[in-house]
């Protein structure tokens, strides 16, 4: 049986341990579209509803229509049981094969996953559970569904505003106010995630997520699957780390030059200036 190269690390890493890092790493991930292969919701909706959800679908992408009255809106036109929909979407929706070596990799280094949906999260915990992924925080939207009648419930979260029904800008919102210092990492591929990158610290993002970001001068990192997400991060998080150690470094440098300053009355100033330029660097 064929090991992976997670795999290999982690048998070697029982002897060095985690990276140690002096800042706290919490990581957010959509899931449609994002985790997944595809978005389910959609997917039950251009399979099970009529055609007229489009025009809902086509008002939410203009603006016209707000995302916490256009899901409900749409969802008015799917005309199929929850016993159906969940055997549709197990039939037709996978998610991403590195997501769960991603998430093996984030729960052994530390860092913090919580996938936070626009969608159901009884479409989505099934689908996690599958993929033996049931130690990942979901918090996404629920659903009443009342023989073929579906009636959308909004994520019991604090929101920061009323646009949608699940803000997912609270979650990376409420981390910053126990920590200012917090590394956030956000992860999507949609309209939903517009807010949250606003407040994330790195950002990864494909298909519209990434047009938006390049549009907005929003710096953002493309990627394909989680094995790009992993690499990247991993990448940056070494060089962050190295910066933050360096910059303690300098701090403690030029205290005790300040203090040769003030003791033998030279000046340290032209060599604080070189020292802060290669630390930028």
């Amino acid at each position: 049986m064929a090991v992976s190269s997670f795999e290999i690390h982690k048998m070697f890493s029982r002897f060095w341990g985690p990276t140690p890092l002096p800042f706290k790493v919490v990581v957010f991930s959509d899931f449609d579209g994002t985790i997944s292969n595809l978005d389910t919701l959609k997917h039950l909706l251009n399979q099970k509803a009529s055609p007229e959800w489009k025009f809902v679908e086509e008002g939410m992408a203009s603006g016209q229509i707000a995302e916490r009255e256009g899901l409900q809106q749409a969802f008015n036109f799917l005309n199929i049981s929850f016993p159906s929909a969940m055997k549709e979407v197990f039939k037709k929706v996978s998610l991403d094969p590195s997501f769960k070596y991603f998430a093996d990799w984030l729960d052994f280094e530390g860092h913090s996953l919580s996938v936070l949906s626009g969608g159901f999260k009884k479409l989505i915990q099934p689908l996690m559970d599958r993929e033996g992924l049931q130690s990942v925080k979901v918090l996404a939207n629920d659903v009443q569904v009342s023989g073929k009648s579906w009636k959308v419930i909004p994520c019991e979260i604090e929101r920061l505003c009323s646009a949608c029904n699940h803000c997912k800008s609270s979650s990376l919102f409420s981390e910053l106010k126990k920590d200012p210092q917090t590394f956030i990492v956000y992860i999507g591929d949609g309209h939903t995630d517009i807010c949250p990158v606003q407040l994330a610290d790195l950002v990864f993002a494909k298909g519209f997520l990434k047009t938006y970001c390049d549009q907005q001068g929003i710096e953002s990192v493309g990627f394909d699957s989680f094995w790009d997400v992993r690499r990247e991060l991993k990448r940056r998080l070494r060089l962050l780390n190295r910066q933050m150690i360096r910059m303690s470094a300098f701090e403690r440098r030029k205290q005790i030059l300040d203090r040769c300053e003030a003791k033998l009355g030279w000046s340290a100033r032209k060599f604080l200036d070189r020292a802060a330029a290669s630390v930028a660097a």
